[in-house]
């Protein structure tokens, strides 16, 4: 800032003033959405399945790229009875997040469905990134051997 330029002076100020408003709403989001799962999962381990399925549905209208909360969402949604939706969050999480767990969530989710052939996929899926990501731990912790 140039020494009497207050207008610039006074611009500076407000977009710094902007960015730590939306940092403290990006902070406020990280913990609500923490909460919302946590107390998901307390609603999930008393068999409170739509409670967890509001609380997780909140969670991921704050954070879409949550593949962890869809995990857990189509989890409720499996054990509410609800196959078809937990199959499409399950996708949801793949299409965020292609981990070994999202891939035995499908093949459940398909099996409760009575699709063999996708279940079947998903598993040799499943086991074929499980055993990759058994050989990277090995690479980075040679002690475990």
């Amino acid at each position: 800032m140039r020494l009497g330029e207050t207008t610039e002076g006074q611009r500076e100020l407000d977009r710094f003033q902007q960015e730590v408003a939306g940092s403290t709403v990006a902070q406020q989001h990280v913990s609500e959405v923490n909460g919302l799962r946590l107390e998901a999962q307390r609603f999930l381990a008393a068999n409170n399945y739509e409670a967890a399925i509001a609380d997780l549905r909140k969670a991921l209208s704050y954070a879409s790229g949550d593949a962890q909360a869809y995990l857990s969402l189509g989890t409720a949604l499996m054990k509410a009875g609800q196959s078809q939706e937990a199959l499409d969050t399950f996708l949801k999480a793949r299409d965020t997040s292609e981990t070994p767990d999202v891939h035995r969530l499908l093949a459940e989710a398909y099996a409760a469905l009575g699709r063999s052939e996708d279940r079947d996929r998903e598993a040799v899926l499943f086991q074929h990134l499980a055993e990759q990501a058994k050989e990277e731990r090995l690479k980075t912790r040679p002690l475990l051997r």
